[in-house]
């Protein structure tokens, strides 16, 4: 029988959730099914070395910005012109528009991914356009989901479908068991992990506001880099707690900083489906959450998974820290984080790709 085509498109690969979604997708794919390709605006990023072998990288040779979309949907068209997928999956996005738009014009089969949260949005109406025209529209959460169908008016139908992101179990407990390494300090007291893009919507300044309601012996460690870091470095010297408050920068591993951690702390406004706390409760590290725009229950349930506090309050997110700090609390802690490694289990690399090779398998037959 012959392979179906399918060609995966993503900005580029480097580290980031959307990316290491797209890497254990591309890699556990059946390939005596399908012939696999990965398309990229630019091929670059930490990922892009560990895809592996038989499964073309292709790039288009530009990076993605918004004044480049034109340029992209040129270069696009030719490339799908002269491969032609039998679908064609947008995996980010910034780029599901340009997808549609050379699908359509090329009569190829058309999957759009949504990532996070999608926002109300004057362009709503335009959005919703060029939306309806793909033949799959992919929500990472019921969450996710909901927000397609409210804020773009797009009625729930068999195309609108959720797969969940994944978690690469094995991989991170593998990765979680190396040394923090020199130049990090040791964590033998209370520690706050919190990691990701250092950008305004993932609200770590909350977390530096909470820090000085915290007793001083509470370490605070901010993996990730961004825009927002000297804004958040100052911050934190304001506050009077940049002793306490330490910013590690980008992480190939953030894991082995995880692992170690008494508590890990997602303070963000919106989030779609969030895996960094998913890959914390696999490691048995209990977490906080803000309940951010989107569904908070498709990943963690207040005192039953985890802590959930209202986001933008800093005075709860220092009560909830204070929770774990509390030995009473210590058979609540025990079993949230018995009832959160169960529920990671739901998240498989396994269940994440044989969704969406069923997927294919309906839209290709």
């Amino acid at each position: 029988m012959k392979k179906k085509k399918i060609c995966f498109f993503n900005k580029d690969m480097k580290a980031g959730g959307v990316e290491r979604q797209l890497y254990c997708l591309v890699n556990g794919l059946n390939r005596g099914k399908y012939d696999i390709m990965l398309l990229l605006c630019r091929k670059e990023g930490e990922f892009s070395d560990r895809i592996s072998e038989g499964i073309g990288v292709h790039g288009l040779g530009i990076p993605y910005s918004r004044c480049n979309k034109i340029p992209i949907m040129i270069k696009l068209f030719f490339f799908l012109l002269k491969n032609r997928p039998d679908i064609f999956i947008s995996f980010h996005s910034h780029l599901n528009t340009v997808s549609v738009i050379v699908c359509r014009l090329l009569a190829i089969k058309v999957g759009v991914c949504f990532p996070g949260h999608f926002p109300e949005s004057r362009l709503a109406r335009l959005r919703r356009f060029f939306y309806t025209r793909a033949d799959v529209l992919i929500s990472v959460s019921r969450g996710v989901r909901d927000s397609v169908v409210k804020n773009l008016h797009i009625p729930e139908s068999g195309k609108n479908i959720i797969i969940e992101n994944c978690v690469d179990i094995e991989d991170i407990e593998k990765k979680a068991c190396e040394e923090t390494g020199s130049g990090f300090p040791e964590m033998n007291r209370f520690t706050i992990v919190s990691a990701g893009r250092l950008s305004a919507e993932k609200n770590f300044d909350l977390l530096i506001r909470a820090a000085r309601l915290l007793p001083v012996d509470c370490l605070v460690l901010i993996i990730g880099d961004g825009e927002q870091r000297e804004y958040l470095e100052n911050l934190a010297a304001e506050y009077g707690v940049r002793d306490r408050v330490l910013f590690t920068g980008f992480q190939p591993n953030p894991y082995r900083f995880i692992k170690r951690a008494s508590v890990y702390v997602l303070p963000s406004d919106s989030e779609g489906l969030p895996t960094v706390l998913l890959e914390a409760m696999s490691l048995g590290v209990p977490c906080i959450s803000s309940d951010y725009y989107g569904r908070t229950d498709d990943v963690i349930e207040h005192n039953v998974t985890g802590y959930v506090f209202p986001r933008g309050n800093h005075y709860e997110l220092a009560k909830a820290v204070d929770f774990f700090r509390d030995e009473q609390n210590h058979e609540k802690i025990k079993r949230m984080i018995r009832n959160a490694g169960a529920r990671v289990r739901d998240f498989s690399v396994e269940n994440y790709v044989r969704k969406y090779e069923r997927l294919f398998d309906e839209y290709l037959k």
